[in-house]
């Protein structure tokens, strides 16, 4: 703030010297705009007993108003504790201030607290950037720190369900700030994921929060110690690697401001990574991604309507996911008339899929133009996701030509092959479990090979590898390492062979060095194979071992008894 802003604060209203006046309780009114929220019951009945013991030393500040009484402009909660103590009247200093002025003190004192929450903090810093109007002059005001009060403004994109999980304490301020950044739909399934990383897709975040806040009050009582969310450090791996849509597979234009009420494009848009570096600088995040989900479904949907309008009437909604259930049926009769080849018919009545309904792929069968009669034209309105939910060569707003005509000879759905497969034998048990034994051999094998070759390379190792040293600090830390190894990583010398063999291990451990059972015997083979060639071993020469087999042991015979009489 500038001298001639703070002049003309102390200014306004000014009309004669301050003085201290002693002011009945009764005619003071706490503000409506005080800022500050929550008062503690235990610091306020601190507080009352000090003001028993040697007064209020601090007066009130207050402003008049109409009709003899004042509001309080700063000390509400001297206040509260002279209520608390029943006092009749308290020290005040009475200041003429307009609206502006005292919005502007309490939001000042407000903030100046040791004790205030960090939402309170943010939503007083935001009130403040409304009187003074711009980042920089809340600062010199209050005399934080640009990036101090920055980070405390972006606190201000919380969603509810955050809001309320900061002020219970299940997240702390740095989980939150990571959330901020974040639109709300994005919000809710990273603060789901934090509270409890096994809550399933159908349970909501509400009751997650209310399970955890009562697991973490009964977990206090107990000497196992409390609940804890998952680590700030994890939660922004799994940002980086969860959230978002990659702008890059957007199928309109990302300059369109014609798909959102708010008008705003795709490039430009602060919840775009690559447009607001500010924000997201701290995030690994490779390329252009939406950080709000929310937005990008609005989108979404509307370049899926305005793809149906270019495709005509009676275009069908076509879903990218696979299914080999049977639509929904409806009966529709035809009225009478000349068909596409110009021929007569009388009326007619036909089953077949809902047309109203998204058809899943297998329902319906991409179909070359005339290919059969019944072709029809689709758009559709989701992505097509790969296995590990990036989307696929399918996308939203595809005009497409398919069949969904049941049993057309040309086009056979998946629904109707399911059905045949059934009738023709179906699931074989013994096949399977077979199968399940060979992978449960394969997969012993994998291991031995694994296994032997870590031996190997970690007893290779003679100097610390930098290639690994790298890997160690770019890749997430291991939770769970033998006592030995953390103690060498802590205490051995960085140039010495016990340290390198200790990195060494951390590498091959992050590796997944043994898979297990269920496993695929080549899962994570290749980053394997490349943490032994950083480390110095060629894991390619290995030839695979074979496993002994089980050898029986021969079932002893018991001697024949001797028939009575013989000798």
């Amino acid at each position: 703030m500038t001298p001639k802003m703070e002049a003309a604060i102390e200014s306004r209203g000014a009309a004669e010297p301050e003085t201290i006046q002693i002011i009945a309780v009764g005619r003071l009114l706490p503000s409506p705009k005080n800022p500050r929220v929550t008062f503690d019951e235990v610091t306020l009945r601190e507080l009352a007993d000090s003001i028993q013991a040697i007064g209020i030393q601090v007066p009130l500040l207050v402003r008049p108003l109409p009709g003899g009484s004042y509001e309080i402009v700063a000390g509400h909660r001297r206040f509260n504790a002279a209520a608390l103590l029943g006092l009749s009247d308290v020290p005040c200093i009475v200041r003429n201030l307009d609206d502006a002025a005292a919005r502007e003190i309490m939001v000042v004192e407000n903030l100046q607290r040791d004790d205030l929450p960090p939402m309170e903090e943010a939503e007083a810093y935001l009130a403040l950037k409304q009187i003074l109007g711009s980042t920089q002059a809340i600062a010199a005001r209050v005399g934080k720190p640009i990036a101090y009060v920055t980070r405390r403004l972006q606190l201000n994109s919380l969603g509810m369900h955050s809001r309320d999980a900061m002020r219970a304490q299940l997240i702390t301020i740095d989980h939150a700030l990571l959330l901020a950044k974040l639109g709300q739909e994005e919000q809710d399934k990273n603060l789901k994921w934090t509270l409890d990383t096994n809550a399933g897709i159908k349970t909501s975040v509400e009751a997650v929060i209310a399970d955890v806040t009562k697991r973490k009050a009964q977990e206090e009582k107990s000497r196992y110690g409390a609940w804890e969310p998952g680590s700030v450090l994890e939660l922004k791996n799994h940002i980086e690697q969860h959230t978002g849509r990659k702008l890059a597979t957007a199928p309109w234009d990302l300059s369109a401001t014609n798909l959102h009420a708010d008008g705003v494009a795709c490039l430009g848009c602060p919840s775009n990574t690559d447009d607001n570096r500010a924000l997201f600088s701290d995030m690994s995040i490779d390329e252009a991604t939406c950080a709000n989900g929310a937005c990008w479904a609005v989108k979404q949907d509307t370049f899926v309507h305005i793809q149906m309008a270019a495709a005509g009437d009676k275009t069908l909604r076509l879903s990218w996911k696979l299914s080999e259930a049977e639509p929904r049926m409806e009966t529709v009769t035809r009225a009478a008339g000349v068909n596409s080849n110009g021929v007569k018919q009388g009326a007619y009545t036909i089953t077949g899929p809902n047309e109203k309904a998204v058809l899943r792929q297998g329902q319906w069968v991409l179909a070359k133009k005339d290919s059969c009669p019944k072709v029809r034209k689709g758009v559709t309105v989701d992505f097509e996701e790969s296995r590990y939910g990036d989307s696929g060569k399918g996308k939203p707003g595809e005009i497409l030509q398919v069949c969904i005509t049941p049993k057309c000879k040309v086009h056979p759905k998946a629904y109707e092959t399911r059905a045949k497969r059934s009738n023709a034998g179906g699931y074989d048990p013994v096949a399977e479990k077979k199968k399940r034994e060979e992978n449960a051999i394969a997969v012993a094998i994998e291991n031995k090979i694994r296994l032997a070759l870590a031996k190997r390379a970690v007893e290779k190792v003679e100097k610390l590898p930098i290639e690994a040293l790298r890997m160690l600090l770019l890749k997430r830390e291991a939770s769970e390492m033998p006592a030995s190894v953390v103690a060498d990583l802590k205490t051995a010398s960085i140039t010495g062979q016990a340290f390198a063999r200790a990195v060494a291990l951390l590498a091959l451990y992050e590796s997944e060095v043994e898979i297990r059972e269920w496993q695929r015997p080549e899962a994570g083979r290749k980053e394997f194979l490349a943490t032994l060639k950083m480390l110095g071993v060629d894991g390619q020469e290995a030839r695979k071992p074979k496993l002994e087999p089980k050898v029986a042991k021969p079932i002893a015979k018991k001697p024949a008894k001797k028939k009575a009489g013989v000798r």
